[in-house]
């Protein structure tokens, strides 16, 4: 079966598998009426889905090495991690803007691209991918903005190599002035620009980014999606 037709069966879901094989980012490695695996070109990341556990191994069958995964389904977690010998997984839930309205923004926050002048400030404050190649690829991409106070850098935001929503950050000392809020509608907008489907991962555990997206008005996907490393 065609990649895309196996993950447009379920789109909602499948979000950020279909936009990097539409945009070319995404190498197809396996597909089949037994699943998709892909993985992005940049990053290297592999994303799994499979219909039964039998299938997901067979899918994997060719993979030699896969240092992270996004698999879709809870019951190749197990197998994933042995197989890759990886340690670290988080569940998320997948959020999704499907509306077609952009926001209005009305906040003192004046918002811009960083450049690689911020790599440092970026890394001291955003501690879920602690690595300095990969917050540089994503800035000299033009990924991630900024939000400046009085010319004051006080959070940022960002598109993760696969095309999620993240890296949102407010500092401390500007925390509970809706800037988060700001920064989220704006990218929401610049991604409604470009004809595509804003989405964003959240940590289970992560309640305040949970309530900001519920107010925002971001739909979740009842399956839950996991992330392996």
């Amino acid at each position: 079966m065609d990649a895309l037709k196996y993950l447009l069966k379920n789109k909602n879901l499948y979000i950020q598998m279909i936009n990097l094989l539409e945009t070319n980012r995404g190498e197809i490695i396996f597909s089949g009426d037994e699943g998709v695996l892909i993985r992005e070109k940049n990053s290297g990341i592999c994303m799994l889905t499979a219909n039964s556990a039998e299938n997901g191994e067979k899918i994997l069958e060719n993979l030699e090495d896969g240092q992270v995964f996004t698999i879709y389904e809870d019951f190749m977690i197990d197998y994933v991690k042995e197989k890759y010998k990886l340690k670290r997984v988080l569940a998320c839930a997948q959020f999704l803007y499907l509306e077609k309205n952009y926001f209005e923004i009305n906040s003192p926050l004046k918002i811009r691209v960083l450049d690689e002048n911020y790599i440092d400030l970026v890394l001291e404050h955003y501690h879920t991918v602690p690595d300095y190649w990969y917050i540089e690829s994503r800035i000299k991409q033009g990924a991630i903005l900024g939000g400046f106070l009085n010319e004051k850098l006080c959070g940022f935001i960002g598109i993760h190599d696969e095309g999620s929503i993240g890296m949102l950050e407010i500092f401390e000392e500007y925390r509970r002035n809706g800037f988060a809020e700001v920064l989220e509608k704006y990218m929401i907008n610049e991604i409604l620009k470009c004809g595509k489907i804003p989405f964003t991962h959240v940590f289970l555990d992560n309640e305040p980014s949970i309530k900001l997206q519920n107010k925002l008005g971001l739909k979740v996907c009842e399956e839950k999606i996991f992330w392996l490393s």
